[in-house]
């Protein structure tokens, strides 16, 4: 059997593309990434909130 003839040419118009789309879906998921590691975790606390001590 012979192998199929190749067209390069073709074959990066036709995956340009998918390759678009990969790339942006990467470039989505770092922005998203960066948002979600910026963002706190926690309630911040009060600027003039006093640590409170418990009585026993």
């Amino acid at each position: 059997m012979t192998p199929p003839d190749t067209d390069i040419k073709k074959q990066k118009r036709r995956h340009r593309p998918v390759i678009v789309l990969v790339l942006a879906a990467c470039a989505v998921f770092v922005f998203a990434s960066l948002l979600f590691l910026s963002s706190p975790l926690g309630p911040e606390p009060e600027e003039d909130a006093t640590p409170q001590t418990v009585e026993e």
